[in-house]
């Protein structure tokens, strides 16, 4: 009897001591993943829609008035300065040329008459033998001959202009992006023959929101990327920042020129431009996914060892995927990133994935 009782008396004694020992033990280890804090520069920035045009586009016209005879170049074409784009017919400014040369060499040999006979009748006025008025009819006929002179080289002048003129050459290194006449079709003087189109360096103009208008200035990095070429990246800066409201919303047209290597992108493309609005000192920063949202406000949970220690923290700009925090942290400490949502203070963890492989050592 009393040998069942003591054996009674201990078990009752030891099922307290089974019940207690979980909760002696703690929660079992969380497994995270961390990621280092930083200290670094938070840089604010837009993001603009605009559209791409080429630097220079021109409706290339003719100055002179003639017959389409050649049209060396297609749509598309690539063309460098100077090259010929339309010539016209020159027959007619050949002929034309021809007999003002031959006008003109008639009118030398009478002016040298004149200048010779004007010669003759200063030795004999001087000599007492000719009347002052046939002195005067000797001048006379020299400088109207030196005008004659004067009036058939501008027109030989002119006529060589008009002849350099008829072939209409490109203006500077481009594309051809539109035929505007065919061989054989009369152009009046400023008639169109094409389009040229610089697409070495490129123009993308956007609308600037008002309130971010202090804070562009020319010559700002733009860099730009695009829909239709999602591999290509423009090294872009700000040209032009235009000091007139465009439209009732209160923007600003801001011009933004990039080359545009092997000329891949076009006219009419869709690009996105990101604009610097300004940067700060450098800062505190971790994941936005180490932010735990409590009653009692924002913390983190900093890696000691290999336990979690809560740290409170007030939150400030974000920069891309991190956010500026304040608190009791310093640059290279590592932070949970996942597994943090049922974190305790003093938990155990381990560690997978991510950057955590390295956390245990990091924080030590």
């Amino acid at each position: 009897m009393r040998g069942g009782l003591a054996v009674a008396l201990v078990l009752a004694a030891a099922v307290p001591a089974l019940g207690q020992a979980p909760d002696s033990q703690g929660p079992p280890p969380a497994l995270v993943e961390t990621a280092a804090v930083i200290s670094a520069p938070i840089t604010e920035e837009i993001s603009l829609v605009g559209s791409v045009r080429p630097i220079r586009d021109s409706l290339i016209a003719s100055e002179v008035a003639g017959r389409v005879l050649q049209r060396p170049v297609e749509n598309g074409d690539t063309v460098k300065k100077g090259a010929p784009l339309v010539v016209l017919d020159r027959s007619r400014l050949e002929r034309d040329l021809a007999q003002a040369e031959a006008e003109l060499k008639e009118v030398e040999a009478r002016l040298d008459l004149a200048r010779r006979q004007e010669a003759r009748a200063q030795e004999l006025h001087a000599s007492d033998v000719l009347a002052p008025r046939f002195l005067d009819d000797a001048m006379t006929e020299r400088k109207a001959q030196e005008g004659r002179q004067a009036q058939v080289e501008a027109r030989i002048a002119a006529i060589k202009d008009d002849l350099e003129r008829s072939i209409i050459r490109a203006p500077f290194a481009g594309v051809v992006t539109e035929i505007r006449t065919e061989v054989g079709q009369w152009l009046e003087m400023g008639d169109p023959v094409a389009r040229l189109a610089d697409f070495d360096t490129i123009e993308i103009t956007m609308d600037l929101p008002e309130r971010h208008y202090p804070h562009i200035s020319r010559g700002d990095a733009a860099p730009a990327t695009l829909d239709a070429l999602p591999g290509l990246r423009l090294d872009g800066k700000v040209f032009a920042l235009v000091p007139r409201a465009g439209s009732a919303a209160r923007t600003y047209p801001v011009i933004v020129r990039a080359p545009n290597p092997g000329r891949q992108v076009g006219a009419g493309m869709l690009a996105r431009v990101k604009l610097i609005l300004s940067t700060s000192a450098e800062t505190l920063q971790v994941p936005k996914d180490a932010i735990v949202r409590e009653q009692s406000g924002d913390v983190v949970y900093r890696v000691d060892g290999d336990t979690a220690q809560l740290v409170q923290v007030r939150t400030g700009r974000s920069n891309g995927n991190r956010i500026e925090v304040q608190g009791d942290l310093k640059a290279g400490d590592q932070v949970v990133v996942r597994g943090n949502e049922r974190l305790a203070p003093g938990q155990k963890l381990r560690f997978g994935g991510g950057e955590s492989a390295n956390a245990s050592a990091g924080s030590r």
